[in-house]
């Protein structure tokens, strides 16, 4: 779905989707680890926003509803999960993101926002980091976007499983495994 200058596209794949327009704001939600699911704002290859959301071990193996759209320098969607309500808003140029209804001022440079206990009312930020986003390769795998930070790779939760052993070796395999093996 392309709605003004953001469109919405989701991938099940280990890496991110190369942009094809230049100038296109793409936003994918994916599952990083059986407890975390990531927020990609990204234009020109750019990863511009990276917001995490850590609730229980298999919270978004449920039906999935998304919507999202923009105008002008503003980003916004809405990912739902069975009852679990998450809404976001991303104002590049004023540099808040609004998580529900609490605005997150971002500092220069920061552009990862860790949210935990999406369960209670979509969470709580707990913190925001400033993040090197650049990378050589046009299609960087997903552990070598959080792998530099230990305390990202803290907050994904490898260690613990999912309620679907199937599902979890899929997530292990793209993420996890190859965090585990540096």
């Amino acid at each position: 779905m392309k709605v003004g200058v953001a469109a919405i596209a989701v991938c099940v794949c280990a890496s991110l989707p190369v942009v094809p327009v230049l100038g296109q704001t793409t936003v994918m939600t994916r599952p990083l680890s059986a407890s975390v699911q990531g927020t990609f704002i990204s234009e020109r290859r750019q990863i511009e926003m990276l917001i995490l959301w850590r609730g229980a071990p298999g919270w978004f193996f449920t039906p999935e509803h998304s919507q999202g759209g923009g105008a002008g320098t503003v980003v916004s969607g809405t990912l739902e999960y069975g009852s679990i309500r998450l809404d976001y808003s991303y104002d590049r140029s004023r540099r808040v993101l609004q998580i529900g209804n609490r605005d997150v001022p971002l500092k220069a440079g920061e552009n990862l926002v860790l949210v935990d206990g999406i369960e209670r009312a979509g969470g709580t930020v707990v913190k925001t980091l400033a993040m090197n986003f650049s990378f050589d390769s046009p299609n960087p795998t997903l552990a070598s976007i959080v792998g530099p930070s230990a305390e990202v790779v803290a907050f994904l939760r490898c260690d613990i499983a999912g309620p679907d052993p199937r599902a979890q070796a899929k997530l292990s395999a793209m993420v996890c495994d190859e965090l585990k093996s540096r």
